[in-house]
């Protein structure tokens, strides 16, 4: 049989070969940290207002806008706020532009804006939001755009993930990298809102389509103490498009020459895939071994290393408890059947599901937050990167759980004392918890792959993993929605999301900790390790997997 792990030791667990692989892939985590924050600009909503022809078609009044709308607005005492979907009716024959106060009757009914809107146009020349009029009753295709969109990279990992086992890395990053590249070239010249809306989930389904198995890949060229380095460079490079977002914003203030401007971001990686080859493990996996021969090879003389055929081919017997592992196939329903894992399974959903609506519910909430857009999201990438570097340099020294048990914390208090400062003080020191929340929640859902790939068996390692982020991805699918709450309750989507990340520390308390053990091999083992009865096990190298 051949074993990669073995041919690796080799050849060099993280070689020149896998370093220049490494940067072409990981490139292509920059394009997805693009298309997946694009929303913060494409979709942000300016101050807006009733239409008034007369006023706005010409600019030769002194009036400013909160003139305007003291005159022209019916104002909600009970919101403490102006209603800016409705106007006093106006009869534009009977004034002129100097005296257009006398156009309106602030006695009558208001009516709804039979002129259409008018949008501050300072911060963006064109939105979605000002392009198709996402404002009143339209409102709700906002959240409605963004909830799709993650419903995309949802079924785009679960789907594309079976595709990459069934047909392979490559075929599958190749057809979804591309056809992610048309689908955001194409929006670039979108003026329906349903053909966006389609389009805009075609993204995230083939985003998430070559996302997943480009991650795979960087995990199976590199041996096992490489490959949490070599995931947390891949996230790195995420939240590097994250705020690469806001200089490309800052110059297309248009949304269409932005998502032309993120599509011409993803031509190198275009042509890094045609010099990137299938994953050797992969091909071993299916029983092509010439193919794995050859490229592993090719592996060989890039690393300056001799291999032979006596260095690929490995006689092994396969031990007994392996066989028995083989007998049969494991599914998730194998996380609920006995009582421990059951219990293990259900807090580290929660902790999933968690991370998920939290990372994107203030992820996409950047456009609300006091001060200036383009500052608010670039820094939150840069919390994002910091918190990937410590979590790099600290985690095996904390350990899994304990550093969990600080992030989450971390989030869920940033995010409440931050909320308070906002409603009590108001300005820009609650910006700072605030990325102190995104700091937390980013490094908890990158520790919460490792966490979770330790915790549960070989049998059923695959399973779990899957079933976590499937529920994270769901989550996310809601955190457009929970922050459109904030319109009637401002302070109420980030209590939520504070809470939730409070209650994830105390969930993640009970856990135990995976870092300074073995990993199960069998569901039988995992019991007794969940139990709290195991005698500790040598320690091995806990850098050991993201898978």
């Amino acid at each position: 049989m051949y074993d990669f792990d073995v041919i690796l030791k080799k050849i060099g667990g993280f070689g020149r070969i896998q370093a220049v692989l490494t940067f072409m892939i990981c490139f292509s985590a920059i394009p997805s940290g693009l298309v997946t924050l694009a929303p913060v600009f494409i979709q942000y909503r300016p101050d807006y207002r009733c239409r008034i022809p007369i006023l706005d078609e010409q600019s030769s009044h002194n009036l400013s806008e909160e003139q305007i709308l003291n005159f022209s607005t019916p104002f909600d005492p009970g919101d403490n706020k102006f209603d800016l979907c409705y106007s006093f009716p106006y009869n534009d024959t009977s004034c002129n532009g100097s005296d257009v106060i006398k156009c309106f009757n602030n006695s009558a009914e208001p009516e709804i804006c039979k002129d259409g809107y008018y949008y501050d146009r300072t911060l963006f020349s064109e939105t979605i939001v000002t392009e198709f009029n996402i404002v009143c009753e339209n409102r709700y295709l906002d959240a409605l755009a963004t909830s799709l969109f993650m419903a995309g990279r949802c079924i785009g990992t679960i789907l594309c993930g079976y595709i990459a086992d069934r047909f392979g890395r490559k075929k599958t990053i190749v057809a979804s990298y591309l056809a992610c590249f048309v689908a955001v070239l194409s929006c670039s010249f979108v003026h329906e809102m349903w053909i966006f809306i389609l389009l805009r989930n075609m993204t995230a389904f083939f985003d998430n389509g070559s996302y997943v198995p480009n991650f795979l890949y960087l995990l199976e060229m590199t041996s096992v103490q490489y490959r949490s380095i070599v995931g947390l460079t891949y996230q790195i490079s995420f939240s590097v498009g994250y705020m690469l977002l806001s200089g490309l914003a800052y110059y297309a203030r248009n949304w269409h020459h932005l998502e032309m401007a993120i599509a011409m971001c993803m031509v190198p990686y275009l042509i890094f895939l045609l010099f990137i080859p299938e994953s050797p493990r992969w091909l071993f996996s299916r029983k092509r071994n010439v193919e794995a021969m050859k490229i592993t090879r090719r592996f060989a003389r890039c690393n300056k290393v001799r291999l032979s055929e006596a260095d690929i081919l490995l006689h092994a017997e396969v031990k007994e408890k392996d066989k028995i592992s083989r007998a049969r196939t494991y599914t998730t329903k194998d996380l609920f059947k006995t009582p421990k894992t059951r219990i293990v399974t259900l807090k580290i959903l929660f902790l999933w599901v968690t991370s998920g609506l939290v990372y994107y519910g203030i992820s996409l909430n950047a456009s609300s937050l006091s001060g200036n857009i383009f500052i608010n999201n670039c820094l939150s990438g840069v919390m994002e990167t910091v918190a990937y570097f410590l979590i790099m340099f600290l985690m095996n020294k904390t350990g899994r759980r304990w550093m969990l048990i600080f992030l989450f914390a971390l989030a869920g208090l940033g995010l409440l004392v931050g909320t308070a400062l906002m409603e009590i003080v108001g300005g820009n020191e609650s910006v700072i918890f605030f990325f102190i929340g995104k700091f937390g929640i980013a490094g908890a859902y990158a520790v919460i792959y490792n966490f979770t790939t330790e915790l549960y068996p070989t049998v059923t390692r695959g399973n779990g993993v899957s079933a976590g982020a499937t529920s994270a991805n769901l989550a996310s699918v809601f955190a457009p929605v929970m922050i459109e709450l904030q319109d009637s309750l401002s302070w109420l989507p980030n209590v939520l999301f504070g809470v939730m990340a409070v209650i994830a520390t105390f969930i993640t308390y009970t856990m135990p900790e995976t870092g300074s053990r073995n990993m199960c091999e069998t569901i039988e083992e995992a019991e007794i390790f969940y139990a709290g009865k195991r005698k500790q096990r040598v320690s091995v190298d806990s850098s050991s997997s993201m898978l």
